[in-house]
């Protein structure tokens, strides 16, 4: 089975902060993954009628998240042991030694973690790219404007 993590920028700060997605009154936050904390109390700290010394206690474990930038790990590492992310670009050589480089994103008709060819075509991550070959070289949610594919 695999780890289900999530990684998404802070809104104090714009810095990834990677653990588990809680999204709860219109408003989203990520609990640090080694927090331990959260493993035996999240659900029972986070229902509609807690008090107000537990409320206080959890946010300041939790970081408050811009929703937009939040991205489910795959289970997947790199190459350099780089946990691999939806919406992370990866690079690799392809079949026919050509450098090519794409966003990783969820394909909801095959439930999986792919990358799109061509527009059109995906292709599994995990099935036909060796991850040993992969290597996660930024994210879609960095720098300015929107990510263009290239290759």
């Amino acid at each position: 089975m695999r780890e289900i993590l999530f990684k998404a920028k802070r809104l104090d700060n714009g810095e990834w902060v990677e653990g588990y997605y809680v999204e709860r009154d219109n408003k989203s936050w990520i609990y640090p993954a080694g927090n331990q904390v959260i493993s035996k109390s999240l659900a029972r700290e986070l229902r509609p009628f807690h008090s107000a010394k537990s409320t206080q206690r959890i946010m300041k474990e939790v970081f408050p998240v811009a929703p937009s930038t939040v991205c489910e790990y795959t289970g997947m590492t790199d190459k350099n042991g780089t946990k691999i992310f939806e919406g992370d670009i990866i690079h690799w050589t392809n079949w026919n030694g050509e450098q090519k480089e794409a966003p990783v994103c969820y394909d909801q008709e095959w439930n999986r973690f792919c990358i799109w060819l061509n527009g059109a075509e995906s292709m599994g991550v995990n099935i036909h790219l060796s991850t040993s070959g992969i290597e996660v070289i930024g994210s879609i949610h960095d720098g300015e404007g929107d990510y263009v594919q290239r290759g």
